[in-house]
C-alpha cells in the first residue's frame, strides 16, 4: 500500500452580514472583513501529534485483538469493527484488507496468539516528517512483533518475530484526524528470536527522536539503529 498525496487543506471562510447603510452596520462589516480567517491548528502542533499517536495506537490495538479472535468478522455490526472503520479515512484500503484476512483465518480455523514474550505487537510513532499541508501528517513507526499462528487443533503453525519500521499517514477530515494507514514496504525489518522479543523496545526510538520532525525520508530502507535491534533480541548473522 503506497502512501498517496493528501487532499488540499481545509479552510473556513468568514462572511460579513448584510445590512442597511447606517454607520454602525458599516463599521461592523468592516471589522468582520478585517478579521483573520478561521483555520484548524497546524499539523505540526503538539495536540495534532498527540491525537494521531492515540489514533494509531487504538487502530493497531483493535486489529491485533481481531486477529486473536477472527470470528469477530462474522458480526459486521460489532461495535469494535464499526469503531475500527471510523478511525480510518473513507479511501483507506486497510479496513477491507483486515476484514478479508480475518475471513480467511475463520475459514481455516486459525488465529494469532502472543509468543512466549507475552505480547503480539507494540507500535509507536518515533519520528515525524515535515507535513505537505496543514491537514496531513507523515510519520515513521517502530513495531515489535512476536506472535504465533495457531491452527484449528491448537498446533502452532508458524512464528513471526521481528523489529519493523514502516511509514504511516494520517489526514484531518472535517476537523478530525483519521488514519490512512501504514505502508506495506517492510524492507526495514530485523528478524528476532521467536518468543524473545522485548516489550518497550520502540520506546527507545521515541525517546531519541523526542517527538521532533526530521528531514530524513521515512521510507529510507536503512534501519535506524542496528545496536537497538540487537538489544531487542535480533538474531545476529553467523
Amino acid at each position: 500500500m503506497a502512501l498517496v498525496a493528501a487532499a488540499p487543506g481545509l479552510a473556513v471562510a468568514c462572511a460579513g452580514a448584510g445590512g442597511g447603510g447606517d454607520t454602525a452596520g458599516s463599521g461592523e462589516r468592516a471589522t468582520r472583513a478585517s478579521a483573520p480567517p478561521v483555520t484548524a491548528p497546524p499539523a505540526t502542533d503538539e495536540a495534532s501529534r498527540h491525537d494521531v499517536a492515540r489514533l494509531v495506537d487504538e487502530a493497531t490495538g483493535l486489529a491485533d485483538r481481531f486477529f486473536r479472535d477472527p470470528s469477530i468478522v462474522d458480526d459486521p455490526g460489532n461495535p469494535d469493527l464499526v469503531r475500527y472503520r471510523e478511525l480510518y479515512t473513507d479511501d483507506s484500503p486497510t479496513p477491507d484488507a483486515v476484514e478479508a484476512g480475518l475471513r480467511v483465518m475463520v475459514e481455516q480455523g486459525e488465529h494469532y496468539q502472543p509468543a512466549a514474550s507475552g505480547f503480539m505487537r507494540e507500535v509507536d510513532i518515533y519520528q515525524w516528517s515535515p507535513p505537505p499541508d496543514e491537514d496531513t501528517l507523515y510519520f515513521d513507526t517502530c513495531s515489535v512483533i512476536d506472535r504465533e499462528r495457531v491452527g484449528a487443533d491448537g498446533t502452532v503453525l508458524s512464528a513471526d518475530a521481528r523489529l519493523l519500521f514502516v511509514a504511516g499517514e494520517a489526514r484531518r477530515v472535517d476537523g478530525e484526524w483519521r488514519f490512512y494507514g501504514l505502508s506495506n514496504d517492510v524492507s526495514r525489518t530485523v528478524s528476532l528470536t521467536p518468543g524473545a522479543a522485548r516489550p518497550g523496545t520502540c520506546a527507545g526510538f521515541v525517546e531519541a527522536a523526542d517527538g521532533g520532525f526530521t528531514s530524513v525520508d521515512p521510507t529510507d530502507p536503512v534501519a535506524p539503529a542496528d545496536a537497538a535491534a540487537v538489544g531487542a533480541g535480533a538474531e545476529v548473522p553467523g
